[in-house]
């Protein structure tokens, strides 16, 4: 698949619906003050320096794959919860996914001239240039 198309569509693997919740930092502080731990004992549980939890409770640093799986053995919950991920979320946002990604499948297949027209009005609608 031409990576070209998916920059212009600006194009993120991550969960959209995510940015529209509470972030996953408030979801972290949350669920350490219902354990009771503070910052520096959720560190020391994780082996990590207290100062990352804080960055971390204040979206400063993004999650990575390591720091989720020891979140989730230290705060004992799935990963789900502390991304704020729920099954009908997941369905929803897979399904649109998949149908965004076949219409992208057929553009691919136009003639240059023409992915540059579609991806011209695809721009103006997301600046809110465009009326539908």
């Amino acid at each position: 698949m031409s990576r070209n198309i998916f920059t212009k569509l600006k194009f993120t693997p991550y969960n959209s619906k995510m940015n529209n919740k509470k972030g996953y930092g408030q979801i972290i502080s949350r669920l350490r003050i219902e354990r009771g731990l503070t910052q520096k004992q959720l560190a020391e549980k994780m082996d990590i320096p207290a100062s990352l939890i804080t960055d971390y409770e204040r979206g400063k640093l993004r999650l990575h794959d390591e720091i989720i799986v020891k979140l989730v053995h230290a705060l004992q919950v799935s990963a789900n919860e502390i991304l704020d991920l729920e099954a009908n979320n997941l369905k929803t946002d897979s399904t649109s996914s998949l149908r965004i990604m076949k219409r992208v499948k057929k553009i691919e297949k136009l003639p240059k001239f023409k992915q540059k027209i579609i991806l011209q009005m695809i721009d103006g609608y997301t600046r809110g240039e465009a009326n539908i």
